[in-house]
């Protein structure tokens, strides 16, 4: 949450027109939370894939989001 804030400050030093950083935060949790309730589906179905604890590498992430898109599309 630091590092967000600190882009948010250093966004607002470059264009002060798109608002206070604390502006900038309220905006970018709301479409966070627009982005996750319209990906809602997917992300119950990654999740539900997502059976074990550990470490996953970037191909078997990206094998359970296709296959998770796959099975959304039937």
């Amino acid at each position: 949450m630091q590092s967000e804030l600190v882009n948010a400050a250093i966004i607002h030093r470059i264009d002060p027109a798109m608002g206070s950083a604390e502006e900038i935060m309220n905006s970018l949790w709301v479409r966070a939370r627009l982005v996750a309730r319209n990906n809602k589906a997917l992300i119950q179905t990654v999740a539900g894939r997502l059976d074990r604890y550990g470490f996953y590498t970037g191909e078997e992430i990206q094998r359970i989001l296709d296959e998770s898109m796959k099975g959304l599309d039937r």
